[in-house]
C-alpha cells in the first residue's frame, strides 16, 4: 500500500478538525439541554436517602418527638437545670419571639434588614407545639440523608435532617414546619473514607426489600439520639446545629392575613443559663431589593451594597450559574446536570433573613425586570461569554432564584431556566407547592423526580468507589484547619455561661461562628461544584 505523505496527512487533519468544529458549532447553535424522562427510585433505594413512613416515625413505639429533639439539644449543651419541660418551652419560645421582629442586623454587612411581622406564628404556644397529641403539636414527617452536602475537603460528612410539621395539618391556612439540619464532623478530617460508616448505615436501609418498621425506627433512633460509630455522639446535638455548622430552618404559614409563605433560618446558640434559637441570614437568598434600582428611602449603605451585588452578579455569579452550559460547547448536557449541578456562591453579606415564596413578593425576576440597566448589562455579558446556546437575563436570574429558599419552594416553577435541545424550554420542577414534604410525608415532584435520584446516584457512587489508601497519612491541611477553627468556636461558645461579660462573649462567639461558617460554605462540594442550599 502506498504511504500517504506527511503534507497530505496534515491536510486531512486540518479538514477533519474544521469539519468537526463546524459540526459542533451547528449542533450548539440549535441545541440546549437534553430533556430526560424523570427517574423514580425504588422503595428500597429511596430509603437510603429519605424515610417518610409515618408508621416508622410516629407509630413505631420509638420516640422521635419534637420534645425529644429539643430536649436532646438541652442535654448535649449541658444547660443548667437540664432537660426539663420548662427549659424545653423556654427554648421554643425564643423561636416564637423572633416572629415579632420587624428587622435584624446582617452580621456581615452590619445593615438592618427589614422583616415581615408574623403575628400568627408569634401567637403559637410552646407547650402545644411540644405535645404531639395537641392539634398544634409538631410531628416527625421525614428524615433525610444528605451526604451529598459534604464539602470538597471532607472536613464533615454532610447533613442529616429531621422534619417536623404542625398538625396533620391543622388546616390549609395554618401550617408550620421545622427542619433540624445537623452537620456531622468527619472523624477522619480530609479523608473521604471517614464518612463510610455513616454511609453504610444508611445503605443498610435498602438492603432488604421490606425491613420491619420497628427495626428501621430503632436504627434511626440510635443514629439521631445516641450516635453510631463515625458520628462522634448523637447527630441531634447542640454542636451540630449551628456551632458552627448546621442550622434549623422553618417553612411557615400560620393564619397569616397577608397570605405570605415565609421561610427562615436559625442557629442554636448559647446564652447565659439557657439555649436560644438565634435568627440567621437565609443562605443563598439575597435581599430582593439588591436586584432592583435605588429607592428614595434607601440608606447609603444599602445603595452601596446594591452596587456591589450587581457588580458581583455580572462578574461572578452569572458565570457560576452558566458554568454547566459551557460544558455544552463540546458535548450534549442533560437537564439532570442542570437541576443538581446548578449553583452560585452568594456571600452572607447579601442575604436577607427571610424568603417569601409566593405573590412574587421576593421574586428576583420581577424585581430585576424593573432595573433596565442591570438586565441589559447582564444580557450583554451573557452574549459575550461564548455560550453554546442563547440564554436570556431572565433565565439566568431565574436560576439564581432557584438557589434561594423562595424560588426552590414555589415562585420559580414553572419558569424557563434553559433552552431544550429539541426546542422548547427546561423548566424548574414543581414543589408541593410551598413545601417539599407535607404533613403526611408526601414528597414534592422536584424531590421525587430530580433531587432524590441525583442524591442517591452520588451516594451510591461514594459507597462503591475505592479510595486509594484512605487511612494513610494525615488529614489534608485545609480540612485540619477547618476542624481546628470549629473547635475554637465551640470552646468559645461553651464559655459564654462562665463569662463576666456574657453579652460581649456571646457577640464574640457569634462572630467566630459566622466567620467559620462562611469559610466552610465557600467550599465546593465533594460531589458538585456548588452545594445546594435546599
Amino acid at each position: 500500500m502506498r504511504k500517504i505523505g506527511k503534507s497530505y496527512r496534515s491536510t486531512i487533519s486540518v479538514i477533519f478538525c474544521f469539519c468537526l468544529a463546524l459540526s459542533l458549532a451547528a449542533w450548539a447553535a440549535t441545541s440546549g439541554f437534553v430533556v430526560t424522562t424523570p427517574t423514580i427510585l425504588s422503595a428500597a433505594n429511596l430509603r437510603e436517602v429519605a424515610i417518610t413512613d409515618p408508621v416508622v416515625l410516629q407509630n413505631s413505639g420509638i420516640d422521635f418527638s419534637f420534645a425529644r429533639t429539643i430536649g436532646q439539644i438541652l442535654t448535649t449543651a449541658n444547660v443548667p437545670a437540664g432537660n426539663t419541660a420548662a427549659n424545653r418551652e423556654a427554648i421554643v419560645q425564643t423561636m416564637i419571639d423572633s416572629f415579632a421582629a420587624t428587622s435584624a442586623i446582617n452580621p456581615a454587612s452590619k445593615i438592618a434588614v427589614p422583616l415581615t411581622s408574623r403575628p400568627g406564628e408569634a401567637a403559637m404556644v410552646p407547650a402545644d407545639l411540644l405535645d404531639p397529641l395537641n392539634p398544634d403539636g409538631m410531628r416527625p414527617v421525614g428524615v433525610f440523608n444528605r451526604l451529598d452536602l459534604a464539602p470538597a475537603d471532607w472536613s464533615n460528612c454532610g447533613e442529616y435532617r429531621i422534619v417536623y410539621a404542625k398538625g396533620n395539618p391543622v388546616s390549609l391556612t395554618n401550617r408550620f414546619m421545622i427542619i433540624f439540619e445537623a452537620v456531622v464532623d468527619n472523624p477522619l478530617p480530609g479523608i473521604p473514607m471517614g464518612c463510610m460508616q455513616i454511609a453504610q448505615f444508611w445503605q443498610s436501609f435498602g438492603t432488604l426489600p421490606n425491613p420491619p418498621r420497628h427495626i428501621l425506627a430503632e436504627l434511626l433512633e440510635s443514629f439521631f439520639y445516641y450516635g453510631i460509630q463515625g458520628t462522634n455522639g448523637p447527630v441531634i446535638s447542640f454542636k451540630n446545629l449551628g456551632n458552627p455548622f448546621g442550622q434549623v430552618r422553618g417553612n411557615l404559614f400560620v393564619n397569616n392575613p397577608d397570605g405570605l409563605w415565609d421561610l427562615r433560618e436559625w442557629l442554636v446558640q448559647m446564652a447565659p443559663l439557657i439555649i436560644k434559637f438565634a435568627m440567621h441570614p437565609v443562605r443563598n437568598t439575597p435581599m430582593t431589593t439588591l436586584y432592583g434600582t435605588s429607592q428614595p428611602t434607601d440608606a447609603n449603605a444599602v445603595m452601596a451594597l446594591r452596587t456591589a451585588f450587581q457588580k458581583d452578579f455580572l462578574n461572578i455569579f452569572s458565570k457560576q450559574l452558566t458554568s454547566i452550559d459551557m460544558t455544552g460547547r463540546t458535548a450534549p448536557v442533560k437537564d439532570t446536570a442542570l437541576y443538581f449541578g446548578l449553583g452560585d456562591s452568594i456571600p452572607m453579606k447579601y442575604d436577607g433573613f427571610e424568603s417569601i415564596s409566593n405573590q412574587d413578593h421576593d421574586d428576583p425576576v420581577r424585581t430585576s425586570n424593573q432595573n433596565f440597566q442591570f438586565t441589559t448589562n447582564l444580557q450583554n455579558s451573557l452574549n459575550a461569554q461564548g455560550l453554546p446556546w442563547s440564554l436570556t437575563s431572565t433565565e439566568v436570574i431565574g436560576r439564581a432564584a432557584t438557589q434561594g429558599c423562595g424560588g426552590c419552594h414555589n415562585f420559580t416553577p414553572p419558569s424557563d431556566i434553559a433552552p431544550g435541545s429539541k426546542g422548547g424550554v427546561v423548566p424548574w420542577p414543581n414543589s408541593g407547592p410551598f413545601t417539599h414534604i407535607n404533613e403526611n410525608g408526601a414528597l414534592s415532584q422536584l424531590l421525587v423526580q430530580r433531587f432524590l435520584p441525583a442524591r442517591f446516584t452520588n451516594f451510591n457512587n461514594y459507597i462503591t468507589n475505592t479510595f486509594a489508601n484512605p487511612l494513610a497519612g494525615s488529614a489534608p491541611a485545609p480540612a485540619t484547619a477547618m476542624i481546628q477553627a470549629a473547635t475554637v468556636v465551640r470552646n468559645a461558645v461553651f464559655e459564654v455561661r462562665h463569662s463576666a461579660t456574657p453579652q460581649q462573649q456571646i457577640n464574640a462567639a457569634a462572630n467566630g461562628i459566622d466567620q467559620v461558617r462562611e469559610n466552610e460554605r465557600n467550599q465546593a462540594g465533594a460531589f458538585t461544584p456548588f452545594r445546594p442550599a435546599d
